[in-house]
């Protein structure tokens, strides 16, 4: 039977995120990477800023903007891959996190389940607004086969609903299989799993052993950003982050960037506003205007209005 209905009569829905443009609230996220790539230490790092209230950094045209601060989050935190004890809360102290906003399962008082219910329950019970489970596939039902696609799919659904009623963001974690396969399919599941979601990253080693790469291998939300964004650990196990910055960007682009700031600004400062509009409008990347400014010696000034303006070094007395 054909159950048809009219496009005017549905209303669009703003996404909202906790992590733009990654990690989208009431929606499942699917975080993989091969083992060893930081990936638990970077869900910790997310948990630790959010206890404070503290959201990571938005990405916009290749540029992290200023870190969103709120009311603390309360996380839920699902392995038992990890101690709690000697690994989870420790790296949580690292990265200076508030404790009584983080929950963890308890295996010796109940089993955590893979289901709708059990993450309304995870809503309900405690309040999360983050639901980490770390890897997803040792949470799922008893007998369950990865290989099943329509089980699996069905799963996800089931999961994707709860997320949709109780506005959390759930976020699941898994390794990688070795192999070559492209990245959608080198995780347990496979691309099954991966085209039933609408969003998946991939941790990736950068050209700096203490740097890894956050990249997204699927999203499927208007006004995505697909630009990766950095993450470095410190001495202390602790994370910043960084912007990312292609290697490869055509020297021409850089140079065209370069001779516009110059044009811009050869008769006095500009607003900062203004050039990154006019900039956009031109079609240069915020990542390449930023470099640009700094091979152009152009520096920055704040005015008492608390604008900002660009001048060339000459302009200033």
């Amino acid at each position: 039977m054909i159950c048809n209905e009219s496009l005017e009569n549905v209303k669009n829905k703003e996404i909202f995120w906790l992590w733009k443009p990654f990690v989208p609230l009431s929606k499942v996220t699917l975080i993989q990477g091969d083992t060893g790539m930081g990936k638990t230490n970077l869900l910790i790092k997310i948990l630790a800023d959010l206890s404070h209230g503290i959201y990571p950094p938005t990405l916009y045209r290749g540029q992290l903007l200023q870190q969103v601060i709120a009311d603390p989050v309360t996380s839920f935190y699902i392995s038992i891959e990890n101690g709690i004890d000697d690994t989870i809360a420790p790296l949580f102290d690292m990265m200076h996190g508030d404790r009584k906003y983080m929950q963890y399962q308890n295996e010796k008082k109940g089993h955590f389940i893979l289901c709708g219910d059990d993450v309304r329950e995870a809503y309900e019970k405690i309040g999360a607004k983050v639901l980490v489970v770390d890897p997803w596939q040792q949470f799922l039902p008893e007998r369950f086969s990865t290989s099943n696609n329509h089980a699996l799919r069905d799963l996800i659904c089931d999961v994707q609903m709860a997320a949709e009623e109780t506005g959390m963001a759930v976020i699941l974690a898994g390794n990688y299989n070795k192999g070559l396969a492209a990245e959608i399919r080198r995780g347990i599941g496979g691309a099954e799993l991966a085209n039933t979601l609408r969003s998946v990253l991939s941790v990736m080693p950068g050209q700096d052993p203490a740097v890894r790469e956050i990249h997204t291998v699927k999203m499927s939300f208007i006004g995505k950003e697909a630009n990766p964004v950095l993450v470095r650990q410190l001495d202390d196990y602790n994370l910043v982050y960084e912007e990312y910055r292609d290697e490869n960007e055509p020297e021409t682009r850089g140079n065209e960037a370069v001779e516009f700031l110059h044009s811009i600004l050869a008769n006095g400062g500009v607003d900062s506003n203004e050039i990154k509009k006019l900039a956009e409008e031109a079609g240069i990347a915020s990542a390449t205007l930023n470099r640009a400014k700094k091979r152009a010696g152009v520096v920055s000034r704040r005015l008492g209005d608390r604008s900002c303006i660009w001048e060339q070094p000459g302009a200033i007395s």
